[in-house]
C-alpha cells in the first residue's frame, strides 16, 4: 500500500503538514499494514510528531523503517516501549547491495537476528548485554531533555553521523559535556569520516577510554550500500572481539 499523499510536494517537504500527518496516522492505524517504510527526507518530522495518536499503534505494533532525520520517530516509538528498524529509506534501495537487501528482508521476517562484522576501525574490546537505542547523532543531541527522548542510561548507544568531521566533533563534545557517555554500557558509531580523521579518533578514545565498555566506530549502517539494520529498542549482545564485531538481537 502507498500513502495517499506519498508523492505530494509542498515547498521543501513531501507534502503539507496535514498531508504528511494524515499518511502517517493512516499507516500507523491500518491493521493490514505490517511495516511502515519511510521514502526519504524527514526534515518535517518535528511538525507532526506531537499531533500523532499512538494508541492503536501500541495495540497493534508494526515495523517502522527509516534512518537519519527519521530518528525522531524512532525515539518516540522506543520511548513507548516498542522496537523500530534503523535501516535505509526506500529512495536508497536502488543503491544497496544484494546482501544488504537480504539482511533487511531477513530482519523484517525474523529469519536474521544477528551479524558478524570484520573489525577494521577504532574499537575497544568487551562484551555486554543491554538495550540498544540511538539514531542520528544530531537528532539524539537535540532531543536531550525533551519528552520524547528515550532514556540513554544503561544502554548501548548507536550514533549515525552523515555530517562532516567538524560537525560530528562538535556534537560529540556537546554530548560529553552532557555526561551522556559516562552512563552507557556500550557505544556504536556509523561514520566513515571518523576512521579517516585522526583528531576525531583521538577524541573518541579520550572520551570512552576511561570507561569499561565496548566501542566500535565502523559499522556500515544507515544508507551505506552494504547497510546492516539496527533494531532500536531491542536488547542485544554486543561483543567487540580481537578480529570481529558481533551483534545479536535478543
Amino acid at each position: 500500500m502507498r500513502g495517499r499523499y506519498a508523492t505530494s510536494r509542498h515547498d521543501d517537504f513531501a507534502g503539507s503538514d496535514y498531508e504528511r500527518l494524515q499518511d502517517m496516522q493512516w499507516a500507523m492505524d491500518e491493521e493490514e499494514i505490517r511495516a511502515i517504510f519511510c521514502t526519504s527526507g524527514g526534515y518535517g518530522c518535528l511538525r507532526i510528531i506531537e499531533k500523532l495518536d499512538y494508541s492503536l499503534f501500541q495495540g497493534n505494533p508494526k515495523w517502522f523503517i527509516g534512518c537519519q532525520e527519521i530518528s525522531i520517530f524512532h525515539s518516540q516509538i522506543n520511548e513507548l516501549g516498542m522496537e523500530s528498524l534503523y535501516a535505509p529509506m526506500l529512495c536508497a534501495y536502488p543503491h544497496l547491495t544484494e546482501a544488504a537487501l537480504e539482511r533487511i528482508k531477513g530482519f523484517l521476517f525474523g529469519s536474521i537476528s544477528s551479524y558478524k562484522i570484520e573489525k577494521n576501525a577504532l574499537a575497544a574490546p568487551g562484551i555486554v548485554e543491554a538495550e540498544l537505542t540511538g539514531g542520528d547523532i544530531r537528532i539524539i543531541h537535540h532531543l536531550q531533555s525533551t519528552t520524547i527522548q528515550h532514556d540513554l542510561k544503561g544502554t548501548v548507544l548507536f550514533l549515525d553521523s552523515t555530517y562532516n568531521s567538524l560537525e560530528t566533533e562538535k556534537i560529540i563534545r556537546y554530548m560529553k559535556l552532557s555526561k551522556i557517555f559516562q552512563h552507557l554500557r556500550g557505544l556504536i558509531l556509523c561514520n566513515k569520516g571518523i576512521q579517516a580523521n585522526i583528531e576525531l579518533t583521538q577524541l573518541i578514545q579520550e572520551i570512552t577510554g576511561i570507561y569499561d565498555y565496548p566501542v566500535y566506530t565502523g559499522i556500515p549502517a544507515s544508507d551505506h550500500p552494504d547497510s546492516h539494520p539496527i533494531i532500536l529498542g531491542s536488547n542485544i549482545r554486543f561483543a567487540v572481539n580481537e578480529s570481529d564485531i558481533e551483534i545479536d538481537f535478543l
